[in-house]
């Protein structure tokens, strides 16, 4: 009985560890573009995406090679590429932005940055 438990929970490690790594690229942090504010600095973390000093509550999920964040019942964006520490975000609605570049940031620069603005 302890060898099936083992077992299962070798197991289950695995599957999590390999889903972890097939998607190893972390989106959750800050992020900025040379676009006006408020959308020149962003944040992700696991349930909300910031843009500048405001906030919603956000889902993520994959569909086929891009991220979507849904903030709102109507809003969303997509993550259309993600290398290194550079992103590109677009917006399904056809009068928000497209291909917006974003990089990484540190947390110390974002609050710089937004404390200015």
């Amino acid at each position: 009985m302890k060898k099936t438990i083992f077992v299962i929970s070798f197991v289950c490690i695995f599957i999590f560890s390999s889903i972890h790594s097939a998607s190893a690229f972390e989106i959750y942090g800050y992020w900025k573009s040379d676009l006006k504010y408020p959308l020149n600095i962003i944040k992700f973390d696991e349930s909300t995406y910031y843009y500048g000093k405001y906030s919603q509550p956000a889902k993520f999920s994959k569909e086929n090679d891009v991220t979507v964040v849904q903030f709102t019942k109507y809003s969303k964006l997509h993550i259309v590429e993600e290398q290194d520490d550079i992103i590109k975000i677009t917006f399904p609605d056809p009068s928000l932005p497209k291909q917006i570049i974003y990089k990484r940031i540190s947390e110390e620069e974002a609050i710089k940055l937004i404390k200015s603005n």
